[in-house]
């Protein structure tokens, strides 16, 4: 008895165990962080649980692998070939028991496919449903992302000092509309943002973009039962 009492304790700190490591992953925030540089290219890393993994771009190998065998691993000349496949006695497929069941089992499943199967029937009312599902759940986990850490730097080069500085104005007021509509979906907050009249052309090629996207499994999971709840709820699935 007292074995069996030390068996269930250890399956249940096990249990235990397990059930915080997976509370853990749900509540551990998850970031991704995006660039890109005129001057370095595109880079994309992840950080999970403090580490940090590189995404874009790949690490270069040091080393290729070799060829496998040379002459492309063709067979030698004068190779055993293999055995020929054994001659099957006469009249040991109609005397075989097992080929009344084979024949059974497939009038079975002819029968099955014949058998009318039941088909979704995507009416109105069930469109107007996926729409409205599909919308609630890209809102609610759009607002559950948090963009930080935006930076941003741009130079503005033009054909002489007024073309420059009305580029310059052009570009604020495109910016400024489309981070206006982006705000109505994501949380941003930026460190970095400056677009700089670049009269002398000096600053070519310095432009650079970076931010960071954190989101929480948690909210995911959630999103994701709140969508097929009201699915279900409305006879789509």
């Amino acid at each position: 008895m007292a074995v069996l009492w030390l068996i269930l304790k250890v399956l249940l700190w096990i249990l235990l165990g397990l059930l915080a490591l997976l509370t853990a992953a749900l509540l551990a925030p998850v970031t991704a962080e995006l660039g890109w540089s005129g001057e370095k290219g595109t880079w994309a890393n992840v950080r999970v649980f403090g580490v940090r993994i590189r995404l874009f771009p790949r690490k270069e190998k040091a080393e290729k692998k070799k060829s496998k065998t040379p002459g492309g691993g063709k067979a030698p000349k004068g190779s055993a070939k293999a055995p020929p496949e054994q001659e099957k006695a006469p009249g040991a497929a109609g005397n075989d028991p097992q080929s009344g069941r084979k024949k059974t089992a497939a009038g079975q499943k002819a029968a099955k496919s014949a058998a009318p199967e039941k088909r979704f029937e995507l009416t109105l009312d069930a469109m107007r449903g996926i729409a409205g599902t599909a919308g609630g759940f890209m809102g609610k986990v759009l607002a559950a992302l948090r963009v930080h850490h935006i930076r941003v730097y741009l130079p503005v080069h033009g054909q002489d000092a007024a073309a420059t500085a009305l580029a310059v104005g052009r570009l604020h007021a495109v910016l400024g509309a489309a981070l206006g509509a982006l705000q109505n979906f994501f949380r941003l907050e930026f460190a970095q943002y400056e677009l700089e009249p670049d009269y002398t052309g000096e600053n070519a090629g310095k432009a650079f973009f970076s931010c960071k996207i954190t989101a929480h499994a948690i909210i995911m999971l959630i999103a994701c039962i709140w969508a097929l709840v009201r699915l279900k709820k409305q006879h789509v699935i």
